[in-house]
């Protein structure tokens, strides 16, 4: 190895503040993060969707017409083609 860069090794600042084999800590004040402020989750609205085969929404009911949504899919699964089902879908409230 080339004596020039042993001797720039031997002088880093790296080496010189590197902490002791005892274990103790360079410093003994220790540091406190602050918090931040976590928002609260977003406020949803649930209701019950129908679905068709695609998984692409085609109707919309609230949440205590589930009687109703379901009704509707299975009407629109014997009229129609394909088959539709109910899902509970959640939007955020504005």
């Amino acid at each position: 190895m080339n004596p020039d860069r042993t001797e720039a090794k031997k002088r880093s600042p790296r080496t010189a503040s590197a902490p002791s084999q005892g274990g103790a800590p360079a410093s003994a004040k220790k540091t406190t993060r602050k918090r931040s402020g976590r928002k609260p989750p977003a406020r949803r609205k649930a209701y019950w969707g129908v679905f068709n085969d695609l998984m692409q929404q085609v109707a919309a009911f609230e949440y205590q017409d589930r009687a109703e949504a379901e009704k509707t899919a299975r009407q629109w699964t014997e009229k129609k083609r394909g088959s539709y089902f109910v899902r509970v879908v959640k939007q955020p409230v504005e």
